[in-house]
């Protein structure tokens, strides 16, 4: 059904593509193909002139990782595509493979990024030609995050499910009240009084951790963590397999920001990882919880694993300067357990879900948002 419906909306929209484009009709399908080692100088050039002055760190190393070195990918299999117009390249969109879990099988799947068109292209159907033709190139295609311009176009071509919340939870009130009341002196000694009141609400929210448990710092994924993953969810989850190479790849080889992961243990057994960073400057920085995964043993079905995982990496956070932690989350057991810690929804921070073509077999699993289990480390918003 969906890839009728796509070739029933590249017919139509065909002409007027390519009279705004100035292509002939027949040779638009020619012009979006598969990226190859020597596009990329015109690819950076591209993101130069989108992201402006916003692209402040070495994007050359970094596309390099996201689209070369991401699993699966190679010098002449790149996970990127590009849209070319003569010599000139002028729109382009990546993608991350990955395996989900959908009702008890796994499917290979992609989540699109980095959408961009050059700005004097802008609003002549690039970007929607390309997302028409992804969908037909990717069987099974995902989105998640997506700015203003983005969103009306994704909720046109694709299914919307709910968006992934965000939460936040205060640690200190000085850096919060010096944004709002535009006065660090007064800030600060409003702060005096409550902060006081805020460590008494959190010591109110502690849940204990049972002994036998312990925290390590994993510096390498390995096949713990796969053992781990195929174990963890509910009866019939629909979530992102998390595997040692990809984990190893996304967080611990990322080329612009230093994650952390640590590891909740039970005599030795693995039973959840939470991965987090700290980010700002001087006196106002913030703390995220970026992904986890977790597993609550057969043999203590009480367990709140979810609650201990992050009220570890909130004091973790809260230990390195942060005075607010974000996350997002996407599944009840993880709202409960946040929900309990005392974070609040920050719903103006929400990031838009969006399923586009998916396997028929699964498409009644994809679409009930009370399936899916998501973090931000499944998105391309970190």
């Amino acid at each position: 059904m969906a890839q009728v419906t796509q070739a029933k909306s590249f017919s139509r929209l065909k002409p007027y593509l390519a009279s705004g484009l100035g292509i002939p009709p027949e040779r638009l399908l020619d012009n979006f193909k598969p990226a190859t080692l020597s596009n990329l100088p015109d690819v950076l050039t591209l993101r130069q002139t989108v992201l402006g002055a916003g692209l402040t760190w070495d994007d050359a190393q970094y596309w390099r990782w996201k689209y070369l070195k991401q699993p699966g990918a190679s010098d002449t299999n790149i996970p990127y595509w590009v849209f070319e117009k003569g010599d000139e390249i002028i729109g382009g969109v990546g993608l991350q493979r990955v395996q989900i879990d959908v009702a008890g099988k796994t499917a290979s799947a992609a989540w699109s990024c980095d959408i961009m068109v050059h700005p004097d292209y802008a609003g002549r159907g690039v970007g929607v030609l390309m997302v028409i033709l992804f969908q037909e190139a990717v069987p099974f295609l995902l989105t998640l995050g997506s700015n203003a311009q983005s969103t009306g176009m994704f909720s046109k071509l694709f299914r919307r499910l709910p968006s992934l919340r965000c939460y936040k939870k205060p640690i200190r009130t000085g850096p919060i009240l010096g944004h709002r009341l535009k006065s660090k002196p007064l800030a600060s000694a409003c702060a005096v009084v409550l902060d006081p009141l805020l460590a008494l609400y959190d010591r109110s929210c502690h849940v204990r951790i049972p002994q036998g448990l312990t925290f390590e710092r994993i510096e390498k994924f390995d096949a713990r963590i796969d053992a781990l993953s195929a174990k963890t969810g509910r009866p019939t989850p629909v979530r992102v397999r998390r595997s040692a190479e990809h984990l190893n790849w996304r967080f611990l080889s990322h080329p612009r920001h230093n994650y952390e992961c640590h590891g909740v243990f039970s005599a030795g057994v693995l039973l959840g990882y939470v991965v987090t960073r700290i980010g700002g400057t001087g006196g106002d920085l913030s703390g995220k919880i970026v992904d986890w995964l977790c597993e609550v043993p057969v043999e203590a079905p009480d367990l709140p694993i979810h609650t201990i995982l992050f009220q570890w990496a909130v004091a973790h956070l809260a230990d390195q300067g942060a005075s607010t932690v974000y996350t997002y989350a996407y599944d009840p057991a993880a709202a409960s357990a946040l929900d309990r810690l005392g974070f609040v929804r920050d719903t103006a921070a929400d990031s838009p879900f969006f399923v586009g073509s998916c396997p028929r077999e699964f498409e009644a699993e994809l679409l009930d948002a009370q399936n899916w289990a998501l973090t931000c480390g499944d998105s391309d918003i970190d």
